[in-house]
């Protein structure tokens, strides 16, 4: 299928889908509760669709590497924070001792002469 045709179609499903969302929209929507009642009786069967899918999803290695990856970032950027306010209590005391001021930048200068920079 070409992209233009692919467009058409998207188009034109996303046309039909806002209509029927505004049809469906609103207490007052004469099948509002024509819907509500087909759903109740069908939702064993809703309920079984959503489970297995929801099943096969997690299943998945990619579901796995995707919440592992996810995990990972919010505990390093957790972490991080945690360690930024050390750093700063760190620098803070750092500030207030002249003689480890001196000490620093002594051994900065050392480093500078013997990379020769």
């Amino acid at each position: 299928m070409e992209q233009f045709e692919q467009e058409i179609l998207n188009s034109v499903k996303g046309a039909i889908s806002a209509s029927i969302k505004e049809a469906l929209s609103g207490y007052s929507s004469p099948l509002r509760p024509l819907i509500t009642k087909v759903i109740e009786e069908h939702s064993n069967d809703i309920y079984t669709i959503v489970n297995d899918s929801f099943k096969s999803v997690i299943a998945t290695e990619d579901f796995k590497k995707i919440i592992f990856s996810e995990f990972e970032h919010k505990v390093a950027k957790m972490l991080v924070g945690q360690l930024s306010g050390q750093v700063e209590k760190a620098v803070h005391k750092i500030k207030q001792n002249p003689t480890l001021q001196a000490k620093m930048i002594v051994a900065i200068e050392d480093i500078i002469e013997k990379e020769g920079v």
